[in-house]
């Protein structure tokens, strides 16, 4: 409720390990588990309908096309469609029984699904029908794929085979040999320029992927890159995160205070980001990776993807069917933890937007003593009072900055936050 200060957890009734999760927007999604679990909401997770499908297969990458339609693979030549935002899946007919790791479309129409032993699938009618454009034969084990258009794409192997396609898939070639296993990441900006990414290395091409040149190695192992554009990227691995503005050639390094190995990481815009990590951490940064705030930690839970629809509402799934998100404008809830049973506590804030004074107003009947903390969009903390007991304060906010800020109130018993906005 407020931009990622404070998460709410909810939960999945599956024992299986949480792989992925996807939310078409602030309220209605789905999220993907191994062991064939799909379960969806409609209200942006405070509720999620566990499906049975009949089936056990592990599902690896979920995917969708709008709010309606989408796609899930897994285990077994497994091919899931939805046509209603995941409320009902049908089990689509498979010429396949490899493993299906990735899904990856372009546009609302055209995608490819990459898996085991060489199979790839394409379609051009929005996955009504998928074309067979496997390499007959092979042995490559797709993990990951990037398509720039319908037509230029190329396609990682695990043991660092690269091949590379310019007709949408009808043809691979072999474009490049790594010979090194353990590819976890891969992108590309255009037709010419990409990178990936290898236990401790970064490679670069300027030519498409035939030419590849190790640009930068460090001590970690990389689990993921990004790039922006041919100069602006990212990578993480262990507890660091690296940007980059002169296409890979140097590295700024910004090592966090944790224990814990950075696992997913999203990139908002060149200054907001938010990472989940192995031991349950999440992070936040509002000044583009120059220092990073450690927001909770969920007991040593694995956290395994993050996704943001836009700035003000977030989900991060982990291990345990757990589901924590961000929902701008209301409590969902407050994290459990043992021994403790949160107490609701209404609160109000106006005028709203307000010029010279904010007031704050807790029920009537509210006496304990609380702290307030202010911060700016950014996450930055700009104000703090401690230890108030009176249920009705009043801020002086006249020498704010115009704009829009969220209040967090708290102690022992009760957590609630709320956003206002600072007038001319």
């Amino acid at each position: 409720i407020d931009g990622g200060l404070n998460w709410s957890e909810q939960f999945i009734n599956t024992d299986y390990p949480l792989i992925t999760v996807y939310m078409h927007n602030s309220l209605k999604g789905v999220c993907l588990s191994s062991g064939g679990c799909i379960a969806s909401t409609v209200n942006g997770g405070n509720a999620w309908n566990n499906q049975s499908l009949g089936i056990f297969n592990s599902l690896y990458d979920i995917e969708f096309l709008n709010e309606n339609k989408g796609f899930a693979v897994g285990y077994h030549g497994m091919i899931l469609t939805t046509n209603d935002g995941g409320d009902g899946w049908l089990i689509n007919d498979s010429t396949t029984n490899e493993a299906l790791f990735d899904i990856c479309f372009v546009n609302e129409a055209t995608g490819w699904i990459f898996g085991n032993n060489g199979t790839i699938f394409h379609t051009n009618d929005s996955g009504n029908t998928w074309a067979d454009q496997s390499i007959s034969g092979s042995y490559y084990t797709f993990l990951t794929a990037s398509f720039i258009d319908e037509l230029n794409g190329w396609a990682l192997d695990f043991e660092g085979y690269l091949l590379k396609t310019e007709n949408g898939g009808n043809d691979w070639i072999s474009a490049y040999n790594f010979y090194a296993e353990g590819f976890r990441g891969m992108c590309f900006v255009d037709s010419l320029y990409g990178w990936v990414c290898r236990s401790s290395q970064i490679f670069h091409t300027t030519d498409g992927g035939y030419n590849w040149q190790e640009i930068y190695s460090y001590g970690t192992q990389f689990r993921k890159i990004i790039f922006k554009n041919r100069l602006k990227g990212w990578a993480i691995g262990g507890n660091k995160v690296f940007l980059t503005t002169d296409g890979g050639l140097t590295w700024t390094v910004h090592s966090i205070d944790i224990i814990d190995e950075i696992i997913d990481i999203i990139f908002l815009d060149d200054d907001i980001a938010w990472a989940c990590c192995s031991g349950g951490t999440i992070l936040y940064t509002g000044n583009a990776c120059e220092t990073w705030h450690l927001i909770d930690q969920y007991d040593n839970k694995l956290l395994q993807s993050i996704t943001f629809p836009d700035y003000d509402h977030g989900w991060i799934c982990g291990e345990g069917a757990t589901i924590l998100h961000i929902n701008n404008g209301s409590t969902v809830g407050i994290r459990e933890k043992e021994n403790f049973e949160a107490k609701k506590v209404d609160i109000s804030l106006y005028p709203n937007p307000a010029r010279d004074f904010l007031n704050v107003k807790l029920e009537e009947n509210y006496l304990q003593k609380f702290n307030v903390e202010i911060y700016d969009l950014s996450g930055k903390k700009v104000d703090q009072y401690d230890q108030l007991n009176n249920p009705c304060i009043n801020i002086d906010i006249s020498t704010y900055p115009e704009g829009v800020y969220i209040l967090r109130l708290y102690n022992q018993e009760f957590e609630q936050s709320g956003k206002f906005v600072k007038a001319k």
